[in-house]
């Protein structure tokens, strides 16, 4: 037992030893870290100082080019464009948008503070970036010269330098900051109604400096990841199990908890796409202002917060809903809003009756906070009596509001209505969300639209197959939707019908020969992976559907030949239908996602996300984004006007 505790105690003695010298030797090298930076920081204090001696205004002028606009900010041009065949009523020139136009090219001149400014300063071509004075004769002939020119070319060095930057050597325009009141600790939420200028709101505040970092609109950004909605992401905050002896406030989390970081928040109600007619479930619709308790626990998280409302003349905004946006909101939306959306076929006084309650629930949620700022927006008011009113508010330039107001053209020649001729887990939603995020909120239909006369819900397959049975124009009575997607019926008792397959890409052609068919594609192997996990898509259709395979699911020959047959299917379609425009994007290279995007169509990057992802449970256990499989292969799209050349890549 003795020897027991001597050995014991050699171990304590030794231990104690090793860790005395670990921490000397720690200290020691802490010492060198110190001196070290010590010397750099003196060095670059010494460097800072012999600078500042030599040139005094060096240091501002460096400021200045850092606050210019960064060229990587500007999307790349759009790529040479080679229609197949040619149609000369289609190779008209194309609008050409701010972000086609060339970069203008400043020059700062920076005059030493010990110098005295010469008469006048001009930009010699062929020394740019190089001052020099006139010559007296050349002043003596402008002198002489006509009054207009003398008011253009005077002597006086303010009104030259106002001349000069008007004219030959504009000035760098730095980035535009908002009011440093709106902080991510105290945004500004944007909620107006549905058909408020939302998409001018975006340019409006894009042009203000806000990226995707910044500015939330409708989904959360997870880079590389799956987006989901904002209003979701508030709803389930929301909903959270209360854990503490509170039980009066409405949830145990944060409102927008775990949503994002922004200083601005637009567009945060959200309708999803149901796969029934007849929905109950509350979670699939969510409108902030129109509960008055959501409202009060986001004014309480942000106390000194403010609200933008864009309001409108109410009898203008019944007549730009659609019979599918009423009856969405009346079916799906009145479950969880105390049941204030008329029904879809009430007359025009009932949905003004609506609006007007919208904007008194909003009044009268804001004026039980008086800390938080209440801004108004009548779309009826002219624009510069506007961009006065939200310069003075949000400090935001005049010429954002002037410009954001007036509509501009697509970024792209699009031809409408586009059809999205991919089979299910292609991408469809994810396509969908795209061209919804560019062209607008509800401006297509994903798997659901409503009869046009009487507002009824039905799968878009089901009217389209109605209408080909009975020779009927393909979109009759189906709803005014500038794109479609995931267009397919399958439901029990042999109720399958797909228009790829089926004969509805000839009745598209038939009624819609200048339409766009957008085709994603991705690989076969990777397309029969995720749909063998998807609801059993793949054995639905072999029991109900003709055209399909008569395999099992466990048949990945089967399935994917078949895949590949119905990719050359819509290519021979295209190139036989040359009026059509056809674009085919490969989501195989995530490399070259955004720049295919913006060559070809140029929406917000923050478009493109990576919707309908299969569960992970190990994702789920570890709360990790799910890196997104949806990419695109530059050198297989081809955006054409007419059938596209389709590259072996």
């Amino acid at each position: 037992m003795s020897s027991w505790r001597k050995l014991n105690n050699k171990r304590h003695i030794h231990l104690a030893f090793g860790l005395a010298i670990y921490a000397f030797s720690m200290c020691y090298q802490w010492q060198d870290v110190i001196r070290a930076n010590t010397r750099n920081m003196a060095a670059v204090d010494t460097m800072q100082n012999l600078r500042m001696a030599a040139h005094p205004k060096l240091l501002d002028a460096e400021e200045m080019i850092e606050s210019m606009p960064q060229i990587d900010d500007v999307p790349p041009k759009n790529s040479t464009i080679v229609p197949y065949p040619p149609i000369n009523h289609l190779n008209e020139t194309k609008r050409t948008t701010p972000t086609q136009l060339p970069l203008r090219k400043h020059v700062v001149a920076v005059r030493p503070e010990d110098s005295k400014p010469p008469k006048q300063w001009t930009v010699d071509p062929k020394f740019k970036g190089q001052k020099h004075e006139k010559q007296p004769q050349q002043q003596q002939k402008e002198k002489s010269s006509s009054k207009q020119d003398l008011s253009k070319d005077s002597d006086s060095p303010k009104e030259q330098d106002k001349s000069m930057s008007e004219v030959e050597t504009p000035k760098p325009q730095s980035r535009i900051h908002m009011s440093q009141n709106i902080t991510v600790d105290s945004p500004l939420f944007v909620l107006s109604f549905a058909n408020h200028g939302n998409v001018a709101l975006t340019r409006y505040f894009c042009c203000a400096g806000l990226d995707s970092d910044t500015f939330g609109r409708t989904f959360v950004d997870h880079r590389n990841g799956q987006y989901k909605y904002i209003g979701d992401c508030m709803m389930r905050n929301l909903e959270s199990p209360k854990k503490e002896n509170d039980l009066k406030r409405l949830g145990s989390k944060a409102v927008l908890d775990g949503c994002g970081a922004y200083k601005v928040w637009s567009e945060m109600e959200f309708v999803t796409h149901h796969r029934h007619t007849d929905v109950k479930a509350p979670r699939k619709c969510f409108f902030p202002a129109l509960q008055p308790k959501v409202l009060n626990q986001l004014f309480e998280a942000y106390p000194t917060s403010k609200v933008l409302n864009v309001i409108r003349d109410p009898d203008e905004w019944y007549h730009t809903l659609s019979p599918q946006e009423k009856q969405r909101w009346f079916k799906w939306c009145n479950a969880n809003h105390g049941y204030v959306f008329p029904e879809a076929t009430a007359p025009k006084q009932a949905w003004i009756s609506f609006y007007k309650n919208y904007q008194k629930i909003l009044g009268e949620a804001v004026a039980k906070h008086p800390s938080v700022t209440y801004i108004e927006v009548d779309m009826t008011a002219g624009p510069g009596k506007t961009a006065s009113m939200l310069q003075d508010e949000l400090g935001i330039p005049p010429r954002c509001w002037v410009g954001a107001a007036v509509k501009p053209g697509l970024p792209k020649e699009i031809t409408f209505p586009v059809f999205v001729a991919s089979l299910p887990k292609s991408a469809t939603s994810t396509s969908h969300d795209y061209l919804n995020c560019g062209l607008g909120s509800l401006e297509g239909s994903h798997q659901w639209t409503a009869y046009a006369d009487t507002g009824k819900s039905v799968t878009v397959g089901e009217c389209w197959r109605d209408n080909i049975r009975h020779n009927r124009p393909i979109l009759e009575n189906c709803g005014d939707q500038k794109h479609w997607s995931d267009f397919g019926i399958l439901k029990p008792g042999n109720q399958c019908f797909y228009p790829t397959i089926d004969g509805g890409l000839e009745a598209m052609y038939k009624d819609h020969p200048y339409a766009t068919i957008l085709h994603t594609t991705r690989d076969s192997k990777k397309w029969y992976g995720s749909a063998r996990k998807w609801a059993n898509i793949l054995g639905r259709w072999k029991d109900n559907c003709r055209g399909f395979p008569n395999a099992t699911v466990a048949d990945e020959t089967a399935w994917t030949d078949f895949y590949d047959w119905h990719t050359e299917h819509v290519r021979q379609f295209a190139k036989t239908h040359p009026t059509m425009t056809y674009v085919e994007i490969k989501i195989e290279d995530e490399g070259k996602t955004q720049k295919t995007l913006d060559d070809n169509f140029g929406f917000s990057r923050t478009c493109w996300g990576h919707s309908n992802v299969n569960p992970h449970k190990e994702d789920k256990k570890k709360q990790k984004n799910i890196p997104s499989m949806y990419t695109l292969d530059q050198k297989s799209v081809k955006l054409t006007q007419g059938p596209a050349q389709i590259s072996d890549a």
